[in-house]
């Protein structure tokens, strides 16, 4: 259950006639209307604004309160605004149910977190700055507050929300810090997840990718060789592999030394992968060109095909099982104080 800020952009959905569509015979009902014939309304079409003029002025009660409709109505219009086209009344009444239940749930969490844990209001300072966490993700504070005003989110709901939250987040790492795994419940899942962790012979390769632009010359990709045979040359001559990486990769991975990580064969494109497994650990390949443009192998690992031993994966299936037991018993707690404190949907 997330109930974290919604951060996902809105897209614009276009509708296209498909080909299927336009090879359809053209009948009566196909043509234009005559001059002056009145135009009847779609089909199926829902009238958002009454629908929401009518919906009851209380949309959930819990522990004996009724929770007014208009305090949730900017979801209720962010919900909306992102309904497909042709969504049905029903579809559009169930996505409002959902707004809903999911604030009940909230209510839920926020009863079950003070009584279990002592409810302690976060600090001003607290959500300011999760409210700055959020916004670099919306490329700064600005574009936050645009898109918060544009969903008519108000700065107190959005203190609300934030609140609500931090001491959800708080809540279900107190959960999680008591869940143990029992050595048992790791071979189990180990042995029902055995194929996952069957592998085919891997490298572990460290690249120098210097990229060419799309429909380079003759003229261009030759430039760019000649880079490459520069650098290759400072390899030889012993300079660090990792640092070049850094300086010169228009790859991603260039910041971290050119570290790819292990992979299978099938993994990279062909010319890459035909020069990676034939190096041998420590080798450095000559300059490989392949769609993305000129690169400089070192591999520095090798794994023979096998099993990966549960050694290996015995820290990554205890935060696995630990989520799936959070997850349930979150799950569960939920459910309880709902039942405790009379919960439920008024639409």
């Amino acid at each position: 259950m997330n109930f974290k800020l919604k951060t996902a952009a809105c897209t614009i959905a276009l509708l296209t006639t498909t080909f299927a569509e336009t090879k359809s015979r053209i009948s009566l009902d196909s043509m234009p209307p005559l001059p002056g014939t009145p135009i009847a309304p779609p089909k199926n079409v829902v009238d958002i604004q009454n629908l929401i003029k009518n919906l009851p002025e209380f949309y959930a009660e819990f522990g004996g309160t009724k929770f007014k409709t208009a305090d949730i109505m900017s979801e209720i219009r962010v919900t909306l605004k992102r309904q497909k086209p042709g969504a049905t009344k029903a579809q559009i009444t169930h996505a409002i149910k959902q707004i809903a239940k999911s604030q009940i749930d909230k209510m839920a969490i926020v009863a079950l977190a003070e009584k279990e844990i002592g409810f302690k209001k976060p600090t001003a300072q607290d959500i300011e700055e999760e409210k700055m966490k959020i916004a670099k993700r919306f490329g700064g504070l600005a574009n936050l507050e645009k898109r918060l005003k544009s969903d008519g989110v108000t700065a107190e709901k959005l203190t609300t929300i934030l609140g609500e939250n931090l001491l959800i987040g708080k809540y279900f790492k107190v959960l999680q810090s008591g869940i143990k795994i029992s050595e048992e419940e790791l071979e189990v899942e180990y042995n029902n997840n055995r194929k996952r962790y069957t592998h085919e012979i891997e490298v572990k390769a460290s690249h120098i990718l210097i990229s060419l632009p799309k429909n380079a010359s003759l003229k261009q990709e030759e430039a760019v060789k000649d880079k490459m045979k520069v650098i290759l040359q400072k390899i030889k001559d012993g300079t660090d592999f990792a640092e070049l990486a850094k300086e010169s990769s228009t790859c991603p991975s260039g910041k971290k030394g050119g570290d790819l990580g292990f992979f299978s064969a099938k993994r990279m494109v062909k010319p890459f992968s035909d020069a990676a497994f034939k190096l041998k650990v420590g080798e450095v390949s000559g300059i490989v060109k392949t769609k993305f443009g000129f690169h400089i192998i070192k591999v520095t690992d090798r794994k023979e095909a096998g099993v990966t031993p549960l050694s290996e994966v015995k820290d990554e299936l205890i935060a696995k099982l630990k989520q799936k037991k959070n997850n349930k018993l979150f799950k569960q707690k939920i459910e309880k104080s709902l039942l405790d404190n009379g919960a439920k949907v008024l639409f």
